[in-house]
């Protein structure tokens, strides 16, 4: 059986603010008013470096600095909050110290070739509990990438109160183990994301296991979207008192148009998958 639980809110205070190019680098005014921000740090598509997408670089190091009194991201005061060496990934997740403080900036330390980065701040004044990490065999899946809104937006515009953070860790054609053997390097450079969407479309849920308890015990709370193998995934869901995700099998076995090549979705089957993930979720989110 479930446990009744709903995410605390984590709200986008950057939502409508200019990420303003500075030397270096890139800053937002945020504003006064979160004691804590949880800063989403970007570069392109969000996949990471090993993968095999042709999308721009990530910064390999860099620092985020905050200010009280600069006016447009280059003057004032600046406050060093943390230094990076060594990125790998393209979507990186930062819990900031930020009472008084309304600016933020992130600068490159000795890039070329680095794209610039995109900055979203959420209030992490309550916590980072409305982050999630996609893992799965089709990047940009859960994203706004395909002409349809992503599941933050359906979140948002159902509950506007909040904003959920989404990282998009999934590799074309992966498989769970192979999930698996990266976990822990990724979750070691998201320590504050605490949520999981497990998306593997030709997996049964004997695949999904090990990655569902390598999570849980590391105090993440994976969901998992059904493709296949419906009935093993409910007894897995079951089993470890997960909420049930969308069962993407039954959705697509009515909807087989919606499979461009009989396997990948179409741009309408994206937006039918990103519909059934937040409806699934819904049980999550309450009105604020």
């Amino acid at each position: 059986m479930v446990a009744e639980r709903f995410i605390v809110p984590c709200p986008l205070v950057s939502r409508g603010k200019p990420v303003l190019a500075v030397p270096g680098g890139v800053a937002l005014p945020v504003g006064v008013g979160p004691d804590r921000v949880f800063v989403r740090c970007a570069w392109g598509s969000g996949r990471d470096a090993a993968s095999a997408d042709p999308c721009p670089l990530p910064a390999s190091t860099y620092r985020l600095e905050s200010s009280a009194s600069s006016r447009d991201g280059v003057d004032g005061e600046w406050r060093l909050e943390l230094s990076v060496e060594g990125n790998t990934l393209r979507e990186r997740g930062h819990v900031l110290e930020f009472d008084g403080q309304s600016w933020l900036r992130l600068v490159a330390e000795g890039e070329s070739g680095a794209a610039a980065p995109s900055l979203h701040v959420h209030d992490a004044s309550d916590g980072t509990d409305d982050t999630w990490l996609v893992l799965g065999d089709d990047p940009g899946l859960l994203l706004a990438a395909r002409g349809e809104p992503g599941f933050a937006e359906l979140v948002h515009e159902r509950y506007p109160g909040y904003s959920p953070a989404l990282f998009d860790q999934a590799r074309a054609g992966e498989l769970p183990a192979q999930a698996l053997e990266r976990l822990g390097g990724v979750l070691a450079l998201l320590p504050d994301v605490r949520h999981v969407m497990l998306s593997f479309t030709a997996a049964p849920a004997a695949e999904l296991e090990p990655l569902v308890l390598v999570l849980l015990a590391a105090g993440r709370l994976p969901c998992i979207g059904g493709w296949r193998d419906r009935e093993g995934v409910a007894a897995l869901e079951a089993r470890h008192g997960l909420v049930p995700g969308p069962d993407l099998a039954a959705w697509f076995a009515a909807h087989p148009e919606q499979l461009a090549d009989g396997r990948w979705p179409s741009a309408e089957g994206a937006g039918a998958i990103q519909r059934l993930w937040a409806d699934a979720l819904d049980v999550l989110y309450v009105p604020q």
